[in-house]
């Protein structure tokens, strides 16, 4: 009958096994968002669509030029327009 009553004998959570279990998923939880933020930081690095910020007006707007992005009288009004 005391056995029955008793304890701590390789059941359940008992020992600090709880402790142990939240310290895995804090872990766990930790590396995936690291990883994720990794992979994330690496899409708006070099070769990402946005401008880098020391990236002059005059300079982007040569550029959608030269990729056809918009025509000569357009190039010439907006660049007008950086110039004043």
């Amino acid at each position: 009958m005391t056995e029955m009553m008793s304890y701590g004998h390789g059941y359940g959570m008992g020992g600090g096994m709880w402790l142990l279990t939240i310290l895995f998923w804090v872990i766990f939880l930790a590396g995936v968002y690291l990883v994720l933020r990794g992979l994330l930081d690496k899409k708006s690095g070099p070769g990402s669509t946005s401008h880098p910020i020391d990236e002059s007006a005059l300079s982007i707007l040569q550029k959608r030029f030269a990729r056809g992005d918009i025509d000569e009288e357009t190039f010439k009004r907006m660049k007008q327009g950086l110039e004043e």
